[in-house]
């Protein structure tokens, strides 16, 4: 067994009910407004016919499925005169071929309830930095910071003292410029929470931070990118089973 080997085995039971918390995006956000741990707040949830023009067009927002994986069928929207511009993907969209691109990901994931959710975006004036916090028995082995805008996606990997980890996974553009949280202490002991509330041997806490603070996006019992390099796999593995 491996650590790649044991994230292939979780995923493929990530459907089984246990895991509902993690595929449910509604869910979620119960679950951590329940736990009082700060969040995106959601502004609006329902189908594709239900989505109105004036909803997306009040502020900056994410648009995804409630019950979808991987950053699939996530939009970052910002609304531009009578377009909407997704930093996610570097593309304007209109209103009606938002629609259409949003029923694309319906018919290709079709297992998928159809249900969408819009919530606040978190992104203010800076580049808003994603960190994504590996925890093994609510302690942290390894960050993943990210950063999405304009059709792209770079990383950046640290250990746990944020100094920078070589890290090599497939799709896995690095680029070193994308700085540590500014409140590294804040950000552990936030993500050690999250982590120890849900009693697993493994989770992957994904934080956002801004100016306004600390922001849990999701909770995750596993990884949709099991291909860590060799030394990283044997690492990891070894973590998980102390």
């Amino acid at each position: 067994m491996s650590f790649n080997k044991y994230l292939w085995k979780l995923m493929a039971t990530s459907d089984s009910p246990e895991n509902e918390l993690f595929n449910d995006k509604l869910k979620q956000k119960e679950w951590l407004k329940k736990h009082d741990i700060p969040h995106a707040k959601l502004r609006w949830t329902g189908s594709i016919d239900e989505l109105s023009e004036p909803e997306l067009m009040k502020s900056t927002c994410v648009l995804k499925p409630t019950d979808g994986a991987a950053a699939v069928g996530v939009y970052l929207l910002e609304p531009k005169q009578n377009s909407l511009y997704d930093r996610k993907k570097g593309r304007v969209y209109s209103f009606e071929s938002l629609k259409q691109s949003m029923k694309k990901v319906m018919r290709d994931y079709k297992h998928w309830s159809g249900q969408w959710l819009i919530e606040d975006s978190l992104r203010l004036h800076a580049p808003l930095y994603e960190y994504k916090m590996y925890m093994f028995h609510n302690k942290l082995e390894l960050v993943m910071a990210n950063l999405k805008q304009d059709g792209k996606q770079v990383k950046h990997w640290f250990d746990p003292n944020w100094k920078t980890a070589e890290v090599k996974r497939i799709n896995n553009a690095i680029n070193k410029e994308i700085p540590p949280p500014r409140d590294k202490q804040g950000i552990t002991e936030l993500a050690e929470k999250v982590s120890s509330l849900l009693e697993l041997d493994f989770s992957r806490i994904d934080i956002f931070e801004n100016d306004n603070g600390l922001f849990v996006g999701e909770i995750n019992a596993w990884d949709g990118n099991p291909s860590f390099d060799n030394y990283w796999d044997t690492r990891l593995w070894q973590k998980l089973r102390q």
